[in-house]
């Protein structure tokens, strides 16, 4: 994506699902007043179990200041934050955040070119990815057997003993 005033940013993550993000920041955090580690709440706050600080990681910065302005374009949001443009396009591109639909500047389908709001993919080039792999699999996967049938041999009948 090409850095520009024009992108405008808004959160994704109303819905409190942000287990990826935990599992990628994946570090501790410690009190810098107490030294004592900081527990995760969710959506980037932290907070001190023995002396209650609250603290926010990149992604808490960002959602908090899209919460009380609004949609606004990614340097924005750097020069409010102090969260680099390249994580805040990280968490366009994992699906944390979305370019809101007025913008006139979208994130590229890294397959086919398309605009998208968020991710990697469009979901023609997401379906297409699926397909392939359905195809992939094809030869490992085998049938369930049907209830109280015995094992078949190819050119035998299944009642004749040896004939």
């Amino acid at each position: 994506m090409k850095k520009s005033g024009k992108d405008i940013i808004r959160n994704l993550s109303e819905n409190g699902d942000d287990m990826e993000y935990r599992m990628m920041q994946n570090r501790k955090r410690y009190c810098p007043i107490c030294g004592t580690q900081l527990q995760y709440l969710s959506l980037g706050d932290y907070i001190c179990p023995e002396c209650g600080h609250k603290e926010k990681d990149d992604y808490g910065k960002v959602r908090e200041f899209i919460e009380e302005n609004g949609p606004a374009p990614s340097y924005v949001i750097h020069m409010a934050t102090g969260v680099p443009e390249s994580v805040i396009n990280r968490f366009v591109k994992k699906g944390k955040l979305e370019v809101s639909d007025n913008s006139p500047i979208f994130f590229k389908c890294e397959q086919c070119g398309a605009d998208i709001k968020y991710g990697r993919l469009c979901p023609s080039c997401a379906n297409s990815k699926v397909a392939k792999l359905k195809g992939y699999f094809i030869e490992e996967v085998g049938e369930r057997p049907k209830v109280n049938e015995k094992m078949r041999f190819l050119g035998k009948n299944r009642h004749s003993e040896d004939s």
